[in-house]
Order: structure tokens, then C-alpha cells, then sequence
């Protein structure tokens, strides 16, 4: 996928606020930015829980990798409430989960 087409897709999930996915080429969920433009939704665990759990849904209905890989490193997404909405709820899930944190 070229990068000004992942740019578009990864903006225009921020501009709905809502999660969205590449599926099916490539398998790729994106999370919308804790700020973006007006919006800021930093520190709002609950957007953030209705993210993650919008993104393990995703995988379990339409992806099934059995796998995702959170990569948090961003200084406009909170990394740090994402990392523990997704420590909190979903440690013992049967997905494989992975994460990176900058």
C-alpha cells in the first residue's frame, strides 16, 4: 500500500474518531489519534477502551491473524492510556498480543 494512500486512510479514522482497518490488503488497524485538529480526547479512558475493544473485535471477526501487535509511539495518541487500557482488559485474551511503546 502506498504511504499517501495509509496517510489518507490513518486520517481520515481520526477525522470520524472511530477505529478503522486496511483489510484486506494489508491487515492493518488503526487507532484515531488521542488530538487531532479540534478533537481531543487525552486521557478519555472510556474512547480508548471502545478503540482497543473495536480493534480486538476487528481481528475476530474480519482479520483472524490470531495476532495484532499495538505500536505505541506517537507523542499526539496517548500511548501511555492506551497501554494500560489494553493491559487492563484484554492480558488474557486467545489473540497473541504484542506491543511496542516509544
Amino acid at each position: 500500500m502506498p504511504n499517501d494512500q495509509a496517510g489518507n486512510s490513518a486520517e481520515k479514522v481520526s477525522v470520524a474518531n472511530e477505529m478503522g482497518t486496511l483489510y484486506p490488503m494489508p491487515n492493518l488497524i488503526v487507532i484515531p489519534l488521542s488530538t487531532f485538529n479540534k478533537q481531543n480526547d487525552f486521557g478519555d479512558k472510556a474512547i480508548m477502551k471502545r478503540h482497543i475493544s473495536d480493534s480486538f473485535e476487528a481481528e475476530r471477526n474480519y482479520i483472524r491473524s490470531s495476532r495484532m501487535i499495538f505500536i505505541f509511539e506517537r507523542d499526539d495518541f496517548n500511548c501511555g492510556l492506551a497501554l494500560k487500557v489494553l493491559l487492563d482488559n484484554w492480558a488474557s485474551t486467545e489473540i497473541n498480543v504484542e506491543y511496542t511503546q516509544g
